[in-house]
């Protein structure tokens, strides 16, 4: 895998590493849009889309990243989020779809003591999985995997798990040594 990609195929973008550089390495996932690459590189939902299509286009599967910046009502969050999938997601064939990986990461309990409350990421997954089905099909929508991240523990995980429409979990500091992907695996089981 690789945690970012450049959204041109080709040209004098000096740093950035192309999707058929990353394919030519055997690789299969490619991060896009994460919360810390949008605040420190500037990185916005039409770049992010353009990454998105790149990575389709050589048979590899995103894993995007998207989620609230801030704790607001729910009503604001939903706005928000159905806005950045919306666009996130914009002119990717259905065809592509089910090689989508959503990544749902609220800013806000990235690297912080406490996940999104449960009920919070109940929401929000049944809303990406609802736009989902409503913009692709019930087939494809039901394909596409949505993990949670964010302040993933060994003691938050198992709960997480329960939650309809989490596929999984995008693990970040928590798993950076092997007996803490170990204890969230045993623990989450």
């Amino acid at each position: 895998g690789a945690q970012n990609v450049c959204w041109a195929e080709e040209g004098a973008y000096t740093g950035e590493v192309s999707a058929s550089m990353i394919k030519g390495l055997d690789c299969h996932f490619v991060e896009v849009n994460h919360q810390e690459r949008r605040k420190l590189f500037n990185e916005t939902d039409q770049t992010a889309n353009w990454k998105i299509k790149q990575i389709l286009k050589y048979k590899m599967s995103p894993i995007v990243c998207l989620g609230d910046e801030e704790k607001t009502e729910w009503a604001q969050t939903e706005i928000f989020l159905k806005k950045q999938i919306t666009a996130l997601l914009a002119d990717v064939a259905k065809e592509d779809i089910e090689n989508v990986i959503l990544a749902y990461e609220p800013l806000w309990a990235i690297g912080q003591t406490a996940a999104a409350p449960v009920s919070t990421v109940a929401k929000v997954h049944a809303l990406y999985r609802q736009h989902l089905i409503e913009t692709y099909g019930e087939k494809a929508g039901m394909g596409v995997r949505i993990l949670y991240g964010g302040s993933v523990t060994a003691e938050n995980a198992g709960a997480l798990l329960q939650v309809l429409d989490v596929d999984g979990l995008f693990i970040g500091r928590a798993a950076l040594s092997a007996k803490g992907l170990i204890d969230i695996a045993c623990r989450a089981f």
